[in-house]
């Protein structure tokens, strides 16, 4: 899953000519049953409207893509009990979410 969020980084950071990527993880409180790994880059964003259809299978907004990437990365953290979410504002960032079960 990292592999697939740093190559689509990487991608839209050099479509975009700026940006940086920043990872950042997070154990849960005692009493959260999940543990956080973000994962954000300052390129270009993407609108609201692509946002909130990302993780369907064959989404792409990049000329090479499949958009099969991000709906598997969507489909094994479901059957990990966890979730990945997104959050955007175009021109300035995507922030993908996951949220792994504690073993």
């Amino acid at each position: 899953m990292l592999a697939n969020l740093t190559k689509n980084a990487l991608y839209f950071l050099k479509e975009a000519r700026k940006g940086e990527i920043f990872i950042e993880a997070k154990a849960g409180k005692s009493d959260e049953n999940f543990n956080t790994l973000s994962f954000k880059d300052t390129g270009p964003g993407m609108s609201p409207e692509f946002a909130k259809n990302l993780f369907q299978a064959f989404m792409s907004q990049s000329r090479h893509g499949t958009g099969v990437g991000l709906y598997l990365c969507k489909t094994i953290m479901t059957e990990l009990g966890g979730s990945i979410e997104c959050d955007s504002v175009k021109g300035e960032f995507a922030r993908f979410t996951m949220k792994f079960p504690k073993a």
